[in-house]
């Protein structure tokens, strides 16, 4: 029953007891009373809801976090190796793919840099070996500098100075005999040029 009385609407309800043998028993309830613990009720709700939205928000985040940072590690350690350092290692996170992947990024790393090690030592060496033979190369040029002057030059040299002495000859025994040896001095010096040709492309490298 809804009652209007001065403290506002009352809902009153009647429940006999023992079929109205002992009587009725009458709960009123003002209407008043009944929004003021809905209001209240539903304030509650909402609070709860924040709580539980914001703690759902912040174990959202921690889990994205969790599984996010093994991956940007493996991001950071690979831009690393890029740059040409091989000394960037990740953690093992957990027994999982996750962690099986930095395992085996970490191995990769390892070779890496064993392999840039072997690589600069051998950069090292062709670099040794090269100035090794443009050393050698530059002996040989002067030896053979020094030949041509010791020798082809002084043979040449006495060529000309004999054809010199050849034209104020006139005793046909001495020019005969000079001739001679003019022909002797210029094989000697065909050979000797022969033997430089020879010493500079040896037959043996066709």
């Amino acid at each position: 029953v809804v009652l209007n009385t001065d403290e506002g609407i009352v809902w009153d309800v009647a429940v006999p007891i023992f079929e109205g043998k002992a009587g009725t028993a009458r709960v009123g309830i003002s209407d008043q009373g009944v929004r003021s613990t809905l209001a209240a009720l539903t304030s509650q709700l909402g609070i709860t809801i924040l709580v539980v939205l914001g703690a759902s928000l912040l174990a959202a985040t921690l889990l994205t976090w969790i599984l996010t940072r093994p991956i940007l590690e493996l991001v950071e350690a690979a831009s690393a190796i890029a740059r040409g350092d091989f000394s960037s290692r990740v953690r093992h996170w957990a027994n999982d793919e996750i962690g099986e992947l930095g395992d085996a990024f970490n191995k990769m790393a390892v070779e890496l840099g064993r392999t840039d090690e072997i690589r600069r030592e051998r950069e090292q060496l062709r670099k040794q070996l090269l100035e090794g033979v443009i050393a050698a190369q530059e002996e040989e040029r002067r030896r053979i500098a020094r030949e041509l002057h010791d020798s082809t030059s002084q043979s040449l040299t006495s060529l000309i100075v004999g054809l010199r002495m050849l034209e104020t000859t006139t005793d046909p025994a001495q020019v005969s005999a000079q001739s001679q040896q003019l022909r002797q001095t210029a094989r000697q010096t065909l050979d000797e040029v022969h033997a430089l040709a020879i010493q500079l492309r040896p037959p043996v490298l066709d």
